[in-house]
């Protein structure tokens, strides 16, 4: 016929097994064709999938190392505090003992001062004592004279 050819089976057998060996190797290119596209796909969704799983842990470990820098400047800042307090306290604690051995130093000058300050007035009240004395003794004298002055002088102004 003009659509359909025929064969002797020899020529058939041969056609048939040329056609099955293409059919096979045309499905094994298909089928690795096929399983090299699924293989690739998951190549590029496991790709995908790790590239973010990556960049996952690195925020984490971004986080992590943050909160580990912010831990450690805390604890600096609380260790600097105490050392600060520490240090101030004996800083006090000093200036308390310098305060206490001035004030007794100058308690010590101050009673010194006091007694030669004593000694000076005194001096003071015995000299002016012993003044006194010698201007009431001279005073005295004058006041004798005086009065023997004006007997006298009385006494010429009587006689006249």
């Amino acid at each position: 016929g003009k659509t359909l050819v025929f064969f002797k089976l020899a020529a058939f057998e041969r056609i048939k097994f040329a056609r099955l060996e293409l059919l096979i190797k045309s499905t094994t290119l298909i089928q690795a064709c096929w399983r090299r596209k699924v293989r690739r796909d998951m190549y590029k969704a496991i790709r995908l999938f790790t590239r973010h799983m990556q960049a996952l842990i690195r925020t984490k470990q971004a986080r992590l190392d943050l909160q580990g820098r912010k831990t450690e400047k805390a604890a600096t800042k609380i260790q600097a505090l105490g050392k600060r307090f520490n240090t101030r306290t004996k800083y006090l604690k000093t200036l308390q003992k310098v305060i206490r051995i001035q004030a007794w130093r100058r308690g010590i000058v101050g009673r010194r001062a006091a007694k030669e300050r004593k000694l000076y007035v005194c001096a003071m009240k015995i000299q002016r004592t012993f003044r006194r004395r010698q201007e009431q003794t001279v005073y005295a004298t004058l006041l004798h004279a005086i009065r023997v002055a004006q007997e006298r002088w009385r006494m010429h102004y009587a006689k006249q």
